[in-house]
């Protein structure tokens, strides 16, 4: 995503601050002997302090207009002062903006005096053109006016400036307008969060994720995960991405994992051939679809699977390969895997091995005992550079169960991530009584 011009809501979006504001309204009716109104934290956050300060009124409280609105601006003003922090990564974020000369606003319903308190114990006031609050501008972001007037600030059009937002009801007027919306997560709008990304452009854990656009137009760091499930399970006696697991099918525990996990956009299935229908049907039932971008049909073996869903994957810069039969894998350990290849350009998860480790002959016999402490099970995910792993598998060569030894055999290194002994994979029936107990514990905490 490109970034000419950038307006930038504050709370919710730059700060971690929602807290300041949550029992605002009912510390401010009780200081007047007032009883709080259902809902009222809700409709104060669409309101400029002007417009507060007029509800308040109807709501009883008997002093004038100014002297609520200067009740309301100071009751904050001190945790802004002191307390407040930004959220993560978001001051990097907006160094980098800087340092490639976009010109940048602050756009909020917070009075400018706490806006520029904050700013200045963080450092970053400098950072932008000016600050826009709409207290001052007289109406709210309910309204487009108050984001156009912004634009034409910077020097730029609604079409070419991106507006950062958490809160439903700004997206939507910025939207309308003509804004590109890069939408923040929050707390305060998780009720909202299925169509707030619906409506947004790009939605974002937190800055930390931004989609950064290099020069061949391909999001900086983006992953996308390819899921291969083609297997016969013929270990197992059954599929065993249908296995019951904490009432879940086993393979739900893994598409929830990627669901979550921040590091990765989309998600590829690999299936067997014809259960596509099938798949899609069970990802539905089970709200496994946000990043589920295609559902395909694998190949007659492994290599050919995970073939299929990278070509299906489309643009992004890694691909992480996740075997659909590790159905415990945790996101953290999906995000530090992707953290890793990002890094050094291939990574897998993996853990060092407990036993001693025999190499024998055709007969049996043993011919060597390999040093343990360089010895490590590897798991998945496997985390490469797309670009890299694609032109190793058009290179066809020898069907290989593992991704690694692509790399391994074109001499490329792969960085080991250390992951979890609970990662394992479901490979016989005796797996799954395991896998529950796994499940079970991690349910208790």
């Amino acid at each position: 995503m490109q970034v000419k011009y950038a307006i930038f809501d504050m709370d919710g979006t730059l700060l971690d601050s929602m807290h300041v504001w949550d029992n605002l309204g009912e510390d401010i009716l009780s200081r007047h002997g007032i009883s709080a109104q259902k809902d009222m934290h809700t409709r104060l956050r669409a309101m400029t302090v002007e417009d507060s300060a007029r509800y308040f009124r109807t709501l009883g409280v008997q002093e004038s207009m100014e002297a609520i609105m200067e009740e309301i601006n100071t009751i904050p003003y001190e945790r802004y002062r002191t307390e407040v922090q930004p959220k993560p990564g978001a001051v990097a974020f907006l160094q980098r903006l800087h340092q490639q000369g976009t010109p940048m606003c602050i756009v909020s319903s917070t009075d400018a005096r706490s806006i520029r308190a904050v700013f200045d114990r963080l450092g970053v006031t400098q950072l932008f053109q000016f600050i826009l609050s709409t207290n001052d501008f007289g109406s709210g972001k309910d309204r487009p006016e108050i984001f156009q007037a912004a634009a034409r600030g910077l020097g730029g059009t609604p079409e070419e400036t991106v507006v950062f937002e958490d809160a439903l009801y700004a997206i939507r007027t910025a939207k309308m307008a003509g804004f590109p919306v890069a939408a923040l997560a929050d707390a305060e709008a998780k009720p909202e969060k299925p169509e707030i990304q619906e409506l947004a452009d790009v939605y974002l854990p937190d800055l930390r994720y931004f989609p950064w656009e290099t020069a061949d137009g391909l999001p900086e760091v983006s992953c996308c995960a390819v899921i291969v499930a083609a297997g016969a399970s013929t270990r197992m006696g059954r599929p065993k991405q249908e296995i019951p697991l904490g009432g879940k099918p086993a393979l739900v525990h893994t598409l929830s994992a990627f669901e979550q996990a921040k590091t990765v956009q989309r998600v590829i299935l690999v299936c067997p051939p014809g259960q596509e229908a099938h798949f899609r049907a069970l990802a539905v039932k089970n709200h496994c679809t946000d990043k589920l971008a295609a559902i395909v049909p694998g190949g007659d073996t492994r290599q050919k699977s995970a073939a299929a869903g990278a070509k299906a994957a489309g643009a992004c810069r890694l691909l992480a390969i996740h075997d659909g039969a590790r159905v415990l894998v945790t996101p953290e350990e999906i995000d530090r895997a992707v953290a890793d290849a990002a890094q050094y350009g291939a990574s897998a998860l993996a853990v060092p091995v407990k036993d001693t480790i025999k190499k024998s002959d055709e007969n049996g016999l043993i011919i060597d005992t390999p040093e343990r402490r360089n010895l490590w099970a590897v798991q998945t995910p496997q985390v490469f550079c797309a670009k890299a792993y694609r032109s190793l598998l058009s290179g066809g060569g020898q069907n290989l169960t593992d991704d690694c030894q692509l790399f391994e055999h074109a001499g490329y290194p792969v960085h080991l991530c250390r992951g979890s002994y609970t990662n394992f994979k479901l490979t016989t029936p005796d797996d799954v009584p395991a896998a529950e107990a796994v499940l079970r514990k991690r349910g208790e905490k």
